[in-house]
């Protein structure tokens, strides 16, 4: 792993996390996470280092300056599809508030992180309950079991 300094930030517009190494000149990576990112900035590095010897221009050395990333934390939202509409629905379980609606998954999930955002702005959240899991649960279909409405009978 190499010493130059690396920046880390996520980017809304390239729904992507954005490295970038301020000691090499043009050496920028992203990836899907910050694991990746990072990842992908090493190889940035090396082949930014590469490219310096191949053409005959100065590497410089690195400051070794600590790498500093932004606290991530994880929420779990739920996220659901009407049957008649065809809308999504996304919503954070025990957090007032933190509920999105959209097309599509990913439009509700960008709608979703937009709500949570503003809602962060505020403090860290209440959250008054936590996903534990998710269970199917099955069972014999018995049409003798469906109620009737009076219109029926």
């Amino acid at each position: 792993m190499s010493k130059y300094e690396i920046i880390i930030y996520w980017s809304e517009e390239d729904r992507a996390f954005i490295t970038l190494v301020p000691e090499l000149p043009g050496c920028i990576a992203h990836g899907e996470s910050r694991e990746q990112a990072l990842a992908e900035a090493q190889q940035a590095i090396q082949l930014w280092i590469d490219t310096a010897h191949e053409v005959g221009r100065p590497v410089p050395d690195p400051k070794g300056r600590k790498l500093m990333l932004p606290e991530m934390r994880t929420y779990t939202a739920v996220v659901e599809r009407s049957k008649d509409t065809g809308v999504f629905v996304a919503y954070v379980p025990g957090w007032s508030g933190a509920h999105a609606q959209g097309g599509s998954i990913t439009e509700v999930e960008d709608r979703l992180r937009e709500v949570i955002d503003m809602l962060l702005e505020d403090g860290p959240p209440a959250i008054d309950s936590e996903v534990v899991g998710a269970s199917e649960l099955e069972f014999p279909y018995d049409d003798s079991r469906r109620s009737t409405s009076p219109q029926e009978t």
